[in-house]
């Protein structure tokens, strides 16, 4: 049964399918069975490029290959291909220059690290001077050796006494394993150094005797203001009398008391006289008492005001063991001249025997004279301070310290009791010249002293003379004409007499 609304089909009463159409002839082959062949579009023809004979600088444009692209534009209507061309000139104009082909720049092989293998507070302080000096580690090593002065100034000698090397570091170089090239500079020198002989003593040697002469200038100065103190006080008569007297006062002032009847006293300056004040007047005290007492019964100045301290004073600030240690510093130089002295190679270039043999045996020799001279002063103190009474444990300044503190008293007493003089002195003449002043203005007004002055005064003015004449010259000039007259006068009457 068919669809819903359509009639059966017969399939018997079905015509047969019509017979296949005939084959194909070859295509495009007129004559030949087939359909007519059909109209293909025209192929594209890639252009020809030539080919310069020398490489070419040409345009950098953007082409054109396809030649349906240029359908419609000015290039449809041209050909290039009749152009005829000058090639040489093209090409000479146009041709590339040959660039010759530069190698490829090498890597910058990185330098290795410098190995720095002593302590690094010691390796900064080895950059530090070689920063400064500005010197290879082998010139200053060598320098060691020639004694070179250029190099071995006192500035560079100062540099190299911190930082010369240690038995320690110079071990540690040398037992280095690895490329000793590529230690660092620190490291360098301390190898270098260390191949001098008796270095460090050359360095302290060199740098002594720059200022050897300086520090025995010095100390013998020293010397001579603490010789000159020391003697000077033993002959001094003042100290035994000003001594005597303050004994003789204490003892009254002390009465029955225990610090009565004392044969001496600790020396202590006098100390012990200036703290004992007047009960009248409290700016005075017992040695101010002693002194004006002396003065006035020894019957001359017993003190100076001009007295000079000075030598006291340097005497008070450089004690005896300070020379002392003056000369132990000048007695290690000399031993670091004669252990360098020692460490002489008997090379011809070693120059240390040349530069430090004089200085040695000269330092050497004034050093010993000094050291006798310190022997003498200081038992010259022993004497000092015995003579006063002085402890035997108090060091030299200390004591020059209280005679300062005695003499500066009685200075300052001294330079009191002169200006007191001095101003009464000055109120003394200014009382006088008031007086005459005085005087003279008196005698001015006395009427015959008058009319005489003012005549004399009349007289200068007829001479042409200035009219302000001093009163006290106008009145000596009256005084002489007065005079004059009476001398004129008595020989008159000595004529008339006997004539």
């Amino acid at each position: 049964m068919g669809l819903i609304g359509t009639p059966p089909i017969n399939l018997i009463n079905i015509p047969p399918p019509p017979p296949p159409p005939p084959p194909m002839g070859l295509p495009g082959i007129p004559g030949i069975g087939g359909p007519p062949p059909l109209l293909l579009s025209k192929p594209q023809i890639q252009k020809s490029k030539k080919k310069p004979k020398v490489p070419m600088r040409g345009p950098k444009w953007d082409g054109i290959s396809k030649f349906d692209d240029i359908k419609g534009s000015v290039f449809e209507k041209i050909d290039d291909e009749k152009v005829k061309l000058d090639i040489e000139a093209l090409e000479e104009d146009f041709k590339e220059k040959l660039v010759e082909k530069t190698e490829s720049p090498k890597k910058i092989l990185k330098k290795p690290e410098k190995i720095s293998i002593i302590d690094s507070k010691r390796s900064k302080m080895f950059d530090i001077l070689l920063a400064k000096l500005k010197l290879s580690p082998t010139t200053i090593a060598m320098s060691l050796y020639y004694c070179d002065e250029k190099i071995l100034t006192s500035d560079n000698l100062e540099l190299l006494i911190p930082v010369i090397p240690t038995e320690e570091e110079i071990k540690t170089c040398r037992d280095f394993k690895g490329d000793k090239t590529l230690l660092a500079d620190p490291e360098i020198l301390i190898s270098e150094v260390g191949m001098v002989k008796g270095f460090a003593n050359r360095i302290k040697a060199l740098h002594f005797r720059k200022f050897s002469n300086d520090l025995l200038k010095d100390l013998k100065e020293k010397i001579t203001i603490l010789d000159k103190t020391w003697k000077s006080i033993l002959k001094d008569e003042r100290i035994p009398l000003l001594f005597q007297y303050i004994l003789a006062h204490g003892n009254y002032l002390n009465g029955v008391t225990n610090r009565g009847g004392m044969y001496g006293f600790i020396f202590d300056g006098l100390e012990s006289a200036v703290n004992c004040r007047s009960t009248k007047n409290t700016k005075r005290n017992l040695l101010i008492f002693v002194m004006e007492y002396l003065e006035k019964t020894v019957g001359k100045n017993f003190i100076e005001e001009n007295l000079s301290l000075i030598e006291l004073d340097v005497s008070s600030k450089i004690p005896i063991n300070q020379l002392e240690m003056d000369l132990t510093e000048i007695k290690k130089g000399i031993k670091f001249m004669d252990l360098a002295l020692n460490s002489y190679t008997n090379d011809p270039l070693d120059k240390i025997k040349e530069v430090l043999q004089e200085v040695y045996e000269t330092v050497a020799n004034e050093a010993n004279q000094l050291e006798k001279k310190i022997k003498e002063i200081f038992e010259e103190y022993k004497k000092v301070a015995k003579f006063l009474n002085e402890d035997s444990k108090e060091t030299s300044d200390k004591t020059a310290k209280k005679l300062i503190f005695m003499w500066q008293h009685c200075l300052n007493w001294k330079k009191e009791v002169e200006k007191k003089h001095r101003d009464e002195e000055r109120k003394k003449d200014l009382a006088e010249k008031k007086k005459k002043a005085l005087d003279l203005k008196i005698e001015l007004k006395n009427p015959p002293i008058k009319r005489a002055t003012d005549n004399l005064l009349k007289e200068k003015n007829l001479n042409g003379m200035n009219g302000k004449a001093n009163p006290e010259d106008m009145i000596k000039e009256l005084h002489e004409k007065r005079k004059n007259k009476s001398e004129i006068l008595n020989k008159s009457m000595f004529f008339l007499f006997e004539f």
